[in-house]
């Protein structure tokens, strides 16, 4: 949304939070966070501009100084493609993460198996003419992944073709903390190796976690204790 204001373009900033309000059941409430936030920055934006010409002015009779501004660089180097926030977030998903790491996953899978994997959207003439495009055709009129759903109108049924609730899937791990491996989990990071783990701080990371999946915001936090659980869990198995 925020490249939408960039770009000036306000119809498609309420498109935005419409089309993203309906990819899920709890993205309403993103959708129309995010887009609060977005309107309060900017309203700060056009307050700092109103303010500027008095600030210049109590500068002059040294009254106020400039404090030096951060100016966020962009991963764009193609001069074809009209930066914004919306833009840079793709290009950095393409070619830095996560798409880097998911295809060399999928590589490495399917050849354990003897199988190839190809991947036809990453055809490089079919991922530079999607670069080209403007930022509205891909994301806008409902849908995500627009000009993918008007190239394929007529060859895929509308039944999946128009299916807004098309997003991507992880494994249900608040529900794993919570339910089936609760007892599991609440062991291992309960336990003395976990605590004492020369590797990070366990004692911390275990009152985090106990704390943390009683609350109404344990989803939030899903991917924090993961990787400890298991990084724990491994090296209390490796091998004799």
């Amino acid at each position: 949304m925020k490249g939408a204001l960039e770009l000036g373009d306000l119809f498609w900033l309420y498109d935005l939070k419409r089309t993203y309000g309906d990819i899920h059941p709890k993205a309403q409430q993103w959708a129309s966070d995010h887009f609060n936030n977005v309107k309060e920055e900017k309203i700060r934006q056009i307050t700092q501009t109103l303010k500027l010409p008095v600030k210049k002015l109590l500068a002059l009779i040294r009254l106020y100084t400039f404090k030096p501004l951060k100016v966020a660089r962009s991963n764009i180097t193609d001069p074809s493609i009209k930066d914004n926030t919306f833009e840079d977030a793709l290009y950095n998903q393409f070619f830095k993460t996560p798409l880097p790491f998911l295809l060399h996953q999928y590589d490495r899978a399917s050849m354990a198996n003897g199988i190839e994997c190809r991947m036809p959207f990453m055809d490089y003439r079919v991922v530079e003419y999607i670069f080209s495009l403007p930022a509205q055709s891909k994301v806008g009129g409902g849908y995500t992944k627009r000009v993918l759903r008007e190239a394929l109108k007529g060859i895929l049924p509308d039944e999946t073709r128009l299916n807004k609730t098309k997003t991507g899937f992880n494994a249900p791990t608040t529900q794993w903390f919570k339910t089936d491996l609760n007892e599991w989990f609440v062991s291992q990071i309960s336990s003395k190796s976990f605590i004492e783990n020369p590797y990070f701080d366990g004692d911390k990371m275990s009152k985090e976690f106990l704390k943390m999946i009683e609350s109404d915001k344990a989803d939030n936090y899903k991917w924090k204790y993961w990787a400890y659980i298991h990084v724990n869990y491994w090296l209390n198995n490796l091998p004799k």
